[in-house]
């Protein structure tokens, strides 16, 4: 994650933190998911203007689909991004966001 003047993020160099765990568990199943959650919506996702969409990036469909239905089961909305590649997008939207500081 590279972090620049005024505390902006741009997009992680290759290859992301969810890349990096793939490599280091090669039997594993990863999927991004929950770091653009910010910890307000997390205590209380009604205080959301409209629903909370989560971006799910990962290889293997099977996996998305079973973090989709705990998305779900929490009241979230699950986006599907696509493969694990596009986590490095998704881990700098989630360090962007002011209430993460």
């Amino acid at each position: 994650m590279a972090f620049g003047a005024e505390k902006t993020v741009g997009i992680a160099a290759d290859p992301s933190a969810a890349e990096l765990i793939q490599e280091w568990a090669p039997g594993a199943h990863v999927v991004k998911a929950f770091n653009t959650l910010t910890r307000a919506y997390m205590v209380d996702a009604a205080s959301a203007s409209g629903p909370i969409t989560i971006p799910l990036a990962g290889d293997d469909a099977a996996a998305k689909e079973r973090v989709g239905e705990l998305v779900t089961a929490v009241g979230l909305v699950p986006l599907d991004v696509g493969a694990l590649s596009h986590a490095r997008r998704v881990e700098a939207r989630g360090q962007r966001h002011p209430d993460n500081d």
